[in-house]
């Protein structure tokens, strides 16, 4: 699955250690964390989109009987 999110500004995200008391700076540690990769592509006609990919099992079958899209 990928997941992509994009702004106006050129300037590249960084990997943040925000600590307890910080109100924000968590958001791409946490998809470092977590995604089984990320990246930033530039956007036409300005900015930037950052994207992360998470790897599906489908051999399990759906959660909570979720019907995947695309199989009615």
């Amino acid at each position: 699955m990928r997941v992509a999110v994009h702004d106006p500004t050129r300037r590249q995200p960084q990997v943040q250690n925000a600590t307890t008391d910080d109100t924000n700076g968590r958001g791409l540690m946490l998809v470092n964390a977590l995604a089984d990769g990320w990246g930033v592509e530039p956007r036409v006609p300005c900015g930037k989109t950052v994207w992360s990919e998470f790897k599906i099992d489908t051999r399990q079958g759906s959660p909570n009987g979720a019907t995947p899209c695309g199989h009615g």
